[in-house]
């Protein structure tokens, strides 16, 4: 039985991009990487002890913030600030591995596609909140207000 993960499964057991783990192979994981037959893997124990370590981080309590009375529905804001971090992080990856293949890494071109997706992506996103809280002005849901004005 072998001891390490490749870094794709490493990546799905942690829920990110493979980008991202080869990413940080170099900073938080460098005593845990492996070469095995020419291909970096994980020690499993990275696993546990950046598990571990993440949780002994945690010394005061987060804010929580609970919607009506579902409990199950609650989270807090420091959780859903390192979500929406990590997603934006794994784009950035994501975008940097696309501009790589296709021969931009390195460069101003690679800085103006980014830039240009996240300015699309906050825009994208301003309107949407936009719609949805003119929506709920004029008493119609979000789908109705877009299908209308088309």
């Amino acid at each position: 039985m072998k001891d390490y993960y490749t870094i794709k499964e490493y990546a799905e057991i942690k829920g990110c991009t493979s980008q991202y783990i080869y990413r940080i192979a170099h900073t938080k994981l460098k005593p845990y990487v492996i070469e095995v037959e020419g291909k970096l893997c994980i020690k499993k124990e990275a696993l546990e002890e950046i598990s571990n370590q993440s949780t002994n981080k945690k010394t005061n309590q987060p804010t929580t913030v609970e919607s009506g009375t579902d409990k199950a529905s609650s989270f807090t804001y420091e959780e859903e600030i390192r979500r929406i971090n990590k997603r934006n992080e794994e784009i950035i990856d994501e975008l940097k591995g696309l501009c790589q293949t296709k021969g931009f890494s390195n460069g101003p071109e690679e800085e103006i596609i980014i830039t240009s997706v996240f300015l699309y992506k906050f825009l994208n996103d301003k309107f949407m909140q936009n719609i949805k809280e003119f929506s709920e002005k004029v008493n119609l849901s979000v789908d109705e207000v877009l299908i209308e004005n088309k």
